[in-house]
């Protein structure tokens, strides 16, 4: 146990390392990144995209993964670009409304997983094509808008620190408590870890799965909030990149697919290597396209790294 503590102690270090080295190289190479602005701008962009990883990682430590998360972002800002309007009074409403529709969506991809005994790509697939659906009907294109009041919350600072990187801060800190401090933490590893061992140990592995995919549905429609501030507006395309790019974050940060290992802490330094790779590819002109084939090398590499490790 001692050993293994120590193994992860490492891999979170060489992460976080690896994090730093990322900074310093465009610091020295761009002036343009390394100020207060661009670093600012690197926290809106990385909140949502961390909020979503944490979620994420529930679902890796289980040995899965969820691919819907993108089209409940998307459909969380449809639905508060559709329902806010101009109309500051339904600001609280909708948020609990969007709130409720994530952890639904959540829990159908638990029940789909743990009762109808789907694989999780199968389940998480069929959903998302079913969300983005459902947020395309309800607004096929890009418009609508929020009160003014919900954006310039979301998207201004306090203390000069931006409110999405103090939202990401509060749900990393409730989602390692939760996986920490809590039996159903506990469970969550244990289930990774081995799901004929947990069911001898006594743990009700369907009522884990659906747990840990309703608190996955609920994180990324928090993640749909911060980017609705960040957009002011709905699209029903928007989350489009981040399936993949959240199981980047997670398994760059240390949690790989065999499930039961890793945690939040690793998750976090993965997001912002992805911010900050992103940012430094824009600054440099790269095309999008190309910054996909950088994400999926990324994706390949630590794969292969933590299937190499161990072996």
């Amino acid at each position: 146990m001692l050993k293994l503590f120590k193994r992860k102690d490492r891999t979170v270090i060489t992460i976080y390392l690896v994090l730093v080295i990322l900074f310093i190289i465009p610091s020295i190479i761009s002036p343009v990144f390394r100020t207060y602005r661009n670093i600012s701008n690197i926290l809106h962009q990385a909140a949502s995209l961390g909020i979503v990883s944490v979620g994420q990682t529930f679902i890796v430590l289980l040995t899965g993964l969820d691919l819907s998360v993108g089209s409940v972002m998307s459909l969380t800002t449809v639905i508060c670009a559709t329902l806010m309007k101009n109309n500051p009074s339904m600001i609280f409403l909708t948020i609990l409304l969007s709130l409720a529709v994530g952890a639904g969506i959540g829990f159908l991809n638990g029940f789909l997983v743990s009762k109808v005994k789907l694989s999780p790509l199968i389940a998480t697939l069929g959903m998302m094509a079913l969300v983005q659906g459902i947020a395309l009907r309800v607004r096929p294109y890009p418009g609508g808008y929020v009160p003014r009041s919900f954006g310039d919350t979301i998207t201004g600072n306090l203390f000069f620190i931006p409110v999405p990187a103090i939202i990401l801060l509060l749900v990393v800190v409730a989602g390692i408590i939760t996986l920490r401090k809590t039996i159903l933490g506990n469970y969550i590893y244990a289930t990774g870890g081995g799901e004929e061992n947990a069911r001898l140990a006594g743990i009700n592995i369907n009522l884990v799965k659906i747990s840990a995919y309703t608190i996955c549905g609920l994180i990324a429609a928090v993640a749909g909030l911060v980017l609705t501030g960040r957009i002011r507006s709905g699209d029903p395309l928007v989350g489009t990149s981040f399936p993949l790019d959240s199981i980047t974050a997670v398994i760059v940060g240390g949690t790989p697919f065999t499930g039961g290992q890793g945690g939040i802490e690793g998750t976090i330094a993965g997001a912002l290597i992805i911010a900050m790779l992103s940012n430094m590819l824009n600054l440099l002109n790269v095309s999008s396209f190309y910054q996909y084939i950088v994400k999926g090398l990324i994706l390949i590499t630590a794969v292969v790294i933590y299937s190499l490790r161990r072996k």
